[in-house]
């Protein structure tokens, strides 16, 4: 519901007008940073390396996919299974995160769609973690999915260049401080303190 508003249209059609004439490396970007997109992500990231990937990538990602085939597009079976009957898909995508961020590392030619499956594949595996870790420990799947967000902020940063200028959204446990609220003495991080 954050995005899928009247308000948020209006600043993607601006984006749209605003970048249209102007150099990739000029342009203004709008990512998501939640992991919350589990079965999306892996859809993009099979998508991107249908057109872009070499036949080693894809045949990771077709394993990766294959292992979380079975629960139905739900986190949270997923992660009663991973949490306590063993059936974990981490090595399988930690392999594709792996091997896309190789590629990316190494080839330009369309660096912004290579960080896109990058960005998802590091969704698909902390969103494995989140839900492993949420049936068991509400306060540490908080941070698991806080620190994904901070990672996928650095991974962005990088990839623009130390001049690249970036506006957070988000709800204000997440972009707080912390330190500053109850959410301490429970252990818990957040984005903003996590970025200060």
């Amino acid at each position: 519901w954050m995005w899928a508003n009247e308000e948020v249209r209006e600043l993607v059609d601006w984006l749209q007008k605003h970048n249209e004439n102007l150099p990739m490396e000029q342009r203004v970007g709008f990512y998501g940073l939640d992991v919350y997109s589990l079965w999306e992500s892996l859809e993009e990231i099979e998508r991107y390396l249908q057109e872009k990937g070499t036949p080693e990538q894809l045949a990771l990602a077709r394993k990766a996919f294959e292992c979380f085939d079975s629960y139905d597009k739900e986190g949270q079976n997923y992660g009663v299974s991973a949490a306590f009957y063993g059936e974990s898909c981490k090595d399988d995508v930690v392999k594709l995160l792996k091997a896309l961020h190789d590629t990316r590392v190494r080839y330009d030619e369309d660096s912004e769609a290579a960080l896109s499956a990058e960005l998802n594949a590091l969704a698909v595996v902390n969103a494995e973690d989140y839900y492993s870790t949420m049936v068991r420990h509400d306060a540490e799947s908080w941070n698991v999915r806080d620190r994904h967000m901070v990672e996928a902020l650095r991974r962005l940063a990088l990839h623009h260049g130390p001049d690249a200028k970036v506006i957070v959204w988000e709800h204000n446990t997440h972009i707080g401080d912390a330190r500053a609220t109850d959410m301490l003495a429970d252990g818990m991080v957040n984005v903003g303190q996590l970025v200060r």
